[in-house]
């Protein structure tokens, strides 16, 4: 779980995340205070609050806590709701943050920390202030006007101190290391068994990534920083041919060992003569990893063909 601050997070979840809402929410304003909509308290600080569900006798918010929350945010517009953001969006459905002193009247910080774990509670915060000061712009985006309140509907589901947090994360990382190099060697016993099924036997390197030369070239190998000309065809390991430049018949250059391509192209063709042929067979974190990338899903080892043409 990433911990963000206060000016990332709000920006992050903001910002480009304006879906169209149906909830009415009619403002019924008290007698002498036309500012307050009926139900809600002002705070010596000017923060529009109502505290949904508090249970006293739980878990305070201290200053500096990692909190953990579901949240909303509305805009209220001729007296419907435009979502600005709901969490259910991120791993998890909450949001995480460190508690931080409040910076303007109004501000969020100061209601996070009037909640206790478990607590659910309304926030109108200025959007003058919010998009201005803690998301940072220029100016108001232009479906807001000055003068208007954005809602927080928060749902307090944890507070951690940063030492629990930061331990909570420590057993998260090892646990996830764990998977990964679990993952990591069942994969690897996949390639060496097509490996195999193709009647090679190579060693793999360090990385992971299997170098079976075809054809040597003329002695020559590329280095970092050279431009390589490369025809290659890129299957799955069932066969299926996701790219080919020799069906196209235009090899690809670019610059090696400068990120152009992906880690187990750099390594391996490095590794290759002018004029010699190769097949790289790529561990998925040699190549794109956890990302689907067209038509090659995520967490796939791949294999490519490869003729290095010529270093310019």
């Amino acid at each position: 779980m990433k911990m963000l601050n206060k000016s990332t997070l709000i920006a992050s979840l903001v910002i480009g995340s304006v879906l169209s809402g149906t909830v009415t929410y009619a403002q019924s304003k008290s007698k002498g205070k036309s500012d307050i909509p009926k139900g809600f308290t002002a705070s010596p600080n000017n923060l529009v609050y109502k505290l949904v569900r508090t249970t006293k006798s739980a878990r305070p918010v201290q200053m500096s806590d990692v909190l953990s929350f579901r949240a909303q945010y509305f805009i209220t517009k001729s007296n419907q709701d435009s979502l600005l953001f709901d969490s259910k969006v991120n791993p998890g459905g909450v949001v995480t943050l460190q508690l931080s002193a409040p910076t303007y009247k109004g501000d969020l910080m100061e209601g996070l920390a009037m909640m206790h774990q478990g607590d659910s509670a309304t926030f109108l915060v200025p959007a003058d202030s919010f998009f201005i000061k803690t998301v940072q712009l220029d100016h108001l985006p232009p479906f807001i006007q000055s003068g208007e309140k954005i809602r927080f509907e928060i749902g307090l589901v944890e507070i951690n101190t940063l030492e629990e947090m930061q331990k909570k994360q420590a057993v998260l990382d090892s646990i996830s290391q764990i998977e990964m190099k679990t993952q990591n060697e069942k994969e690897m016993q996949v390639l060496l068994a097509k490996m195999a099924e193709k009647g090679d036997n190579q060693t793999p390197e360090q990385s992971g990534l299997i170098i079976i030369q075809r054809q040597k070239g003329n002695g020559v190998k590329p280095v970092a920083g050279q431009k390589v000309s490369v025809h290659y065809t890129g299957t799955l390991l069932d066969g299926t041919v996701f790219d080919s430049s020799v069906q196209r018949n235009e090899p690809i250059a670019f610059t090696l060992g400068e990120g152009q391509v992906i880690k187990g192209w750099d390594e391996g063709i490095a590794a290759i003569e002018v004029g010699g042929k190769a097949t790289l067979m790529i561990p998925s974190w040699l190549a794109y990893g956890a990302r689907a990338m067209g038509p090659i899903p995520a967490n796939s080892s791949l294999m490519f063909e490869v003729e290095l043409v010529k270093i310019d």
